[in-house]
This record gives C-alpha cells, sequence and structure tokens, in this order.
C-alpha cells in the first residue's frame, strides 16, 4: 500500500494528519485546469475539488469501503471526518457568485456498517428545499 497526504490546504483537509493511512490501490486521475488537488497517493492525485458555475465537484480515486481501502483506512478517526466535510462542501448553494448556506438544503451523512463492524457503504441525505419524498 502507500500513504496518501495533503498536498493544499482546504477546509475539507483541515486539523486532519497530513499522512493518511495507507490505500491498497487507487485510479490514476489528472486535475483539471483550476481544480485544487488536496491529497496525493502514490505521486498520484487522491482528492480534488473543483467549482463550475454555480456548481462543485470532488473526486476520490480510491475506494471508501473495503477492497483498496483496508481497516487501517476505514477505522481511521479521519475517516468520517473527512468524507462527512466533502459531502457537506459540495452541498453548498452558489448564487451570483458566493457561496449560499441553508436555503433550504438539509444534509446528514453516516456510515453503513455491515458484518464485523466494517463499513460497508457512506451514506449521503441531500434534501433540498422543494423535495418532497413519495
Amino acid at each position: 500500500g502507500a500513504e496518501p497526504y495533503i498536498t493544499t490546504q482546504h477546509s475539507i483537509v483541515a486539523g486532519l494528519e497530513t499522512r493518511w493511512p495507507a490505500l491498497l490501490g487507487l485510479n490514476e486521475l489528472i486535475a483539471k485546469e483550476g481544480a485544487q488537488t488536496l491529497a496525493e497517493c502514490a505521486g498520484h492525485p487522491l482528492l480534488v475539488v473543483g467549482e463550475y458555475e454555480a456548481g462543485r465537484a470532488a473526486a476520490f480515486a480510491s475506494d471508501i469501503a473495503p477492497h483498496w481501502a483496508p481497516p487501517g483506512f476505514t477505522e481511521w478517526s479521519g475517516y468520517p471526518v473527512l468524507f462527512d466535510r466533502v459531502v457537506r462542501w459540495l452541498a453548498v448553494l452558489h448564487r451570483g457568485g458566493s457561496a449560499v448556506r441553508g436555503g433550504g438544503l438539509q444534509v446528514s451523512t453516516g456510515v453503513c456498517w455491515g458484518r464485523r463492524g466494517r463499513p460497508t457503504a457512506w451514506l449521503t441525505n441531500c434534501l433540498g428545499g422543494r423535495y418532497q419524498p413519495t
């Protein structure tokens, strides 16, 4: 495995350890011009974020569940903090070039735990002000 490490300070990675527990693999990607590479692993971008018009995007180039993410990563204390922050950062609305928090958008995140006490999926629920479940 290879240890990921923070390359750029950002609210998503603020306060997390500079080096993270090892991952067993990742997809190689190239960050678009204007995007921010927040973390790298084995010399490749691992966590990249960016903004385009009124939206935001994030790419995490490895697994968030067991396969390439071994127990050392999924049980790391920064794991739930990192992915909660990614989702919350993505959920900020933009109007007229400035970030707008709230606006009726509700975000909740959590881990779905499988057998043997290991996380199997990251759950995200984003509800806009006009969304009505059926």
